[in-house]
């Protein structure tokens, strides 16, 4: 636990602040939180205010309750630990806080902020963090040396071609730094129609990158491009003053995508580079003041409080006689007053001291004993020593302007910056600042004078102590650059950037820091991130397959539905062709399309069927959309697919319903066509006889008459039994028959059918056997059995000879079923015509022994009763050998 003590702070604004804060009353009941607390906790405010603070942080490293350290804050105490934090659903995560007192008008505290430090999980590597950071804090002084390694560390970070850094000087791009690049390259060239320059100008957020360089203008616009076979460009906008000055770039000779941490090191090393511009800038600013000092033609002195002389310029030297060396580190009394001058005029080094500016004329002993009379102006600096100007008092005018020039100097270059500049002691305490740092925090310079930045942070927002330890890196001579959350004096938060680098400052060693205000950049920034990130759930998660083609037809994204019926997951697939996950055929169907859309720029759809990993076909419409520059090159085309599986399935069922209702009708026009020929035969042979017994029935003896009335009820029975069999083959087809199951024993229920085939077996003289056990049971619908019995009898005695057998028997079987069947000794069957025995559409009708006609129907009306009661039918048989029909019952076992 760490307690440290600091000024008082104005209200701060935490809407601004990206990190998560919030504000609790004195007993530790929560009042308020920011938009990134409610998103740590994932709770909303109405359920986060008013819970106990000690409900959410758990666990804390303090000696005591966090509620008590609240309730015992002073104003001017900050208290640093580590706890965990309890989100909504439950989770714990570590987590770093930070309190600090709310204070009242009277400075009484009654409330605490508490802001939270939780690791935000970059991608950036730790090691790759430590060696930039190293590599940089190793810079020396030398401009050109900085420049070349930056660029030269640049390139071997991003394992690039070649590395260049091109600056724009007086309308010229020169190279000031390259690496891996041919000895003989251009250092100096007209800026139009190069790469670089572009990057300057147009780098959208600092940033520019350029794929397919050779298919590029720039191929004949920069000689570069075509000399050193470069594919892809990246470069960063570097800045000077806030104006754009340069480009860090580097150049590959393969295609090339970058990633977030390539970005991230562009910016860093660009951000270094436009330190060492700024550094140079501010050397240049104090060479020249530094000649001025060293030139002016006043002389000019500095000294310790105590009166001994620091520094002498020419002027000096030129008006006394004395060389630096011999008047350094003496008494300026000893060395230049004469004995009266000291006595009478003595140097008020109290009213110094005072901060009073002492303007008096005085004597000066000049080193060839001349006497000569100037007017000193003497002040004591911010780092109280002495400075004293001496004029000639012959040339007094023209010396008070030098000097007025001269102090003007320093203030007019780091005021002409638009950038905050600060001028800190070894201490780390604000020794100057010029207008931009006034205008941007809304504090006096006065004000600042003396202070360390502690005043101007946001409280929790920035770690002292490292600030205080990157003051320290750069006083000891190394370059650093941070971040870090200002509070104006209106009690505003805002993020700015800050680069330190040692300088001097009236021949005191200090650190220049420079802040560069990023509010705008990082509302940009996060908006940005925000909206990708909602465009990249929308897509990631979305039902319907999003995937993406580069032109070289690999895949550039695919979200989780495009790569979960494959079983894998999108990683697994970017990169990847279609070859490496569908068959051949379906790959090349999916590429015609893509190449056709890259070809002619415009959208296009296919239907596709996929088979995932449960061996399940799924049918997809696929729009693709080409994604185009500026210029109106395709880039890349994205696809979106609609799973149409369901209308799919309802158009193929309808199809086939379709085709079955074409067969269906077909076959019913079919079979009436032959149920037609077979009824007119018997009514026109019924009809011929009944007008032969109407016209000749005197003439007609009794014989006659008896064989024409047999014959015609003959006729009469046949109609009767094609009738009755297709009216109960149409109740089947209209579903009106009713199937009533029950079990029934076999050979009892069948006497009613065997008795009644009885007259018909005697006139033929053919033999019935039955043969059916009398214990069997099937579970069956006697009406349908009874039908299924006739017609199968009838059959057998049709086609048996005079004389013959017809044996009905029965058996059971292990599969639960009983095996029924009817067996003649008749003429038997052909393979063939068992083959149409069962087709409504063919026609099987043939004549008995005896010219008894047969329709075939009442064989198919038996298939049809026999299926309904979940039974099957066969035949056996052999021409001139007789058959066998055997269809099957289900048995109802005993109990």
């Amino acid at each position: 636990m760490m307690t440290e003590t600091t000024s008082i702070r104005p209200a701060v604004n935490t809407e601004s602040i990206p990190q998560p804060v919030l504000t609790t009353d004195i007993n530790g009941f929560i009042t308020s939180c920011n938009l990134a607390a409610e998103k740590l906790f994932e709770i909303t405010p109405a359920k986060l205010l008013n819970k106990r603070i000690a409900d959410i942080l758990l666990e804390p490293d303090f000696s005591e309750d966090i509620t008590r350290y609240i309730v015992n804050l002073t104003n001017n105490e900050k208290i640093s630990g580590k706890c965990l934090l309890k989100k909504a659903n439950g989770t714990v995560t570590p987590a770093r806080i930070t309190l600090s007192g709310i204070l009242n008008a009277e400075n009484h505290v009654t409330g605490a902020i508490v802001s939270i430090d939780q690791d935000n999980g970059e991608n950036i590597s730790l090691y790759l963090l430590e060696t930039i950071n190293q590599t940089l804090g190793n810079l020396g002084d030398n401009y050109s040396e900085n420049i070349n390694k930056i660029t030269a560390f640049c390139g071997q970070l991003l394992n690039a071609s070649g590395a260049l850094y091109n600056r724009l000087i007086d309308g010229t791009l020169c190279t000031i730094g390259s690496w891996h690049l041919a000895p003989d390259l251009n250092t100096k060239v007209n800026p139009e129609g190069t790469i670089c320059s572009d990057a300057i100008n147009n780098a959208l957020n600092d940033f520019y990158y350029v794929r397919n360089l050779q298919e590029t203008p720039y191929a004949d616009s920069d000689p570069n491009i075509k000399k050193h076979k470069f594919r892809t460009y990246l470069g960063h906008k570097v800045r000077c003053n806030n104006e754009p000055v340069g480009s860090l770039c580097v150049a590959f000779q393969q295609d090339y995508i970058y990633t977030q941490t390539d970005r991230y090191i562009l910016r860093k090393l660009a951000s270094a580079l436009e330190a060492e511009e700024s550094s140079e800038s501010l050397r240049k600013s104090k060479s020249r003041y530094s000649e001025l000092f060293d030139f002016a033609v006043e002389g000019i002195l500095t000294g310790s409080p105590d009166g001994i002389i620091t520094n002498a310029n020419k002027s000096i030297q030129l008006m006394t006689g004395f060389q630096s060396e011999e008047i350094i580190g003496r008494h300026i009394s000893e060395v230049l007053f004469t004995a009266e001058s000291s006595t009478e005029n003595p140097f008020r080094f109290d009213l110094l001291q005072q901060n009073q500016l002492l303007v008096n004329e005085r004597t000066i002993l000049c080193k060839d004993n001349r006497l000569i009379t100037v007017e000193m102006h003497s002040k004591m600096l911010p780092d109280h020593t002495y400075q004293s100007v001496l004029f000639d008092i012959t040339a007094r005018k023209d010396a008070e302007k030098n000097q007025v020039l001269s102090e003007k100097t320093y203030l007019g270059v780091i005021n002409s910056l638009n950038d905050a500049i600060y001028i800190l002691d070894k201490d780390g305490c604000f020794v100057d600042v010029n207008i931009a740092a006034e205008k941007l925090y809304g504090y006096d310079k006065e004000f600042f004078i003396g202070k360390t930045p502690e005043f101007l942070s946001v409280p929790g927002m920035n770690n002292m102590d490292d600030v205080a330890g990157f003051t320290e890196e750069a006083f000891s001579g190394k370059s650093v650059r941070f971040e870090f959350w200002g509070l104006r004096k209106d009690g505003t938060a805002f993020p700015k950037e800050v680069s330190l680098s040692p300088g001097t400052w009236f021949d005191q060693e200090v650190v220049i820091a420079v802040g560069r205000e990023m509010t705008e950049r990082k509302r940009v920034e996060e908006s940005l991130r925000i909206n990708e990130e909602k465009y990249r759930m929308l897509v990631q998660y979305s039902s319907d397959p999003i995937f993406s083609y580069n032109i070289n037809e690999t895949y550039r994204f695919v979200n989780d539905a495009f790569a979960t019926p494959f079983g894998k997951k999108p990683e697994e697939i970017i990169g990847k062709t279609p070859y490496d996950i569908f068959p051949a055929d379906e790959a090349d169907k999916r590429l015609r399309l893509v190449r056709q859309v890259f070809q002619t720029g415009e959208k296009a759809e296919i239907e596709v069927k996929v088979v995932n990993t449960r061996n399940e076909e799924k049918y997809y419409l696929t729009m693709v959309d080409p994604i185009k520059d500026t210029q109106g090159n395709i880039l890349w085309v994205t696809c979106i697919s609609k799973e149409i599986t369901l209308r799919k399935k309802a158009e193929e069922e309808l199809r086939l319903k379709n085709e079955q209702l074409k067969v269906i009708n077909g076959e019913k026009d079919k079979f009436f066509s032959i149920v037609a020929h077979d009824l007119r035969g018997p009514i026109s042979g019924f009809l011929g006889l009944s007008g032969i017994m109407a016209e000749e029935i005197e003439t007609l003896s009794p014989g006659q008459l008896k064989e024409i009335a047999t014959t015609m009820r003959t006729s009469a029975v046949n109609i009767n039994q094609l009738i009755e069999n297709l009216l109960e083959w149409s109740k089947m087809q209209r579903g009106s028959i009713s199937c009533a199951p029950e079990p029934l024993f076999l050979k009892s229920s069948l006497t009613k059918s065997i008795e009644l085939m009885k007259d018909a077996a005697d006139k033929k003289e053919i033999e019935l056997r039955i043969n059916i056990p009398e214990h069997i049971v099937v579970f069956a619908d006697i009406h349908m059995l009874e039908t299924i019995m006739r017609n199968l009898i009838s059959n057998a005695l049709k086609f048996s000879y005079r004389e013959g057998t017809v044996e009905i028997a029965a058996e059971k079987s292990l599969d639960n079923l009983v095996h029924i069947s009817v067996k003649d000794s008749g003429i038997g069957m052909s393979a063939d015509l068992i083959s149409k025995l069962f087709i409504l559409t063919e026609n099987t009708n043939r004549k008995g022994t005896e010219g008894e006609p047969s329709t075939g129907l009442g064989l198919i009306l038996c298939k049809e009763f026999i299926e309904k009661q979940g039974g099957s039918v066969r035949v056996e048989s052999k021409e001139g050998e007789g058959s066998t029909f055997i269809f099957t019952l289900p048995e109802v076992k005993e109990e």
